[in-house]
């Protein structure tokens, strides 16, 4: 937690101090493809960027999309066809209970700075399944798009921002 504020601070630091730059913020779009604690999904997040110069803060809130770890329900293949079944009892079930997609909301911080094409920092993610600390590199493609990773301990995700640089 000491990490984060030290980063925070020294970013908006250099945000003040760099008074040459206009300022100005945009949304943001991500969709990831992520690993949280050994869990396999997509993220689909959005934020709002606050530019000071080279200096970046967003903020962001999103959904984690994975697999859940449902066993009571699963599918059975039989001769008819794939049957959803209720494990307890042997039951057939309503195949919308064999869906074991589960959404973990998240929320996060970053702070990046950018040279060039390339944009680099840190951020830290909160969520339920985990929170983590994690440093973030973004490649700027085209005007507006980049391929971005962020790379934690129980974390990764590597996709694909829109927004505006």
């Amino acid at each position: 937690m000491k990490t984060i504020a030290a980063v925070l601070v020294a970013a908006a630091a250099c945000a003040v101090t760099d008074q040459a730059y206009a300022q100005s913020s945009s949304l943001v779009l991500e969709a990831n493809g992520a690993e949280v604690s050994d869990v396999t999904g997509a993220e689909v997040g959005i934020g709002w960027r606050f530019n000071a110069g080279n200096f970046h803060l967003t903020p962001a809130v999103g959904g984690f999309v994975y697999q859940g770890d449902n066993d009571r329900y699963q599918m059975y293949d039989q001769i008819n066809g794939s049957r959803c079944r209720d494990t307890t009892n042997g039951q057939y079930a309503k195949e919308e209970l064999c869906d074991n997609t589960a959404v973990d909301a998240y929320g996060r911080i970053e702070a990046t700075v950018s040279w060039r094409k390339l944009e680099f920092g840190a951020g830290y993610r909160v969520a339920d399944i985990d929170s983590a600390l994690y440093g973030t590199v973004a490649l700027r493609v085209t005007d507006g798009v980049a391929i971005k990773g962020n790379f934690g301990s129980d974390y990764i995700g590597v996709g694909v921002a829109v927004r505006s640089w």
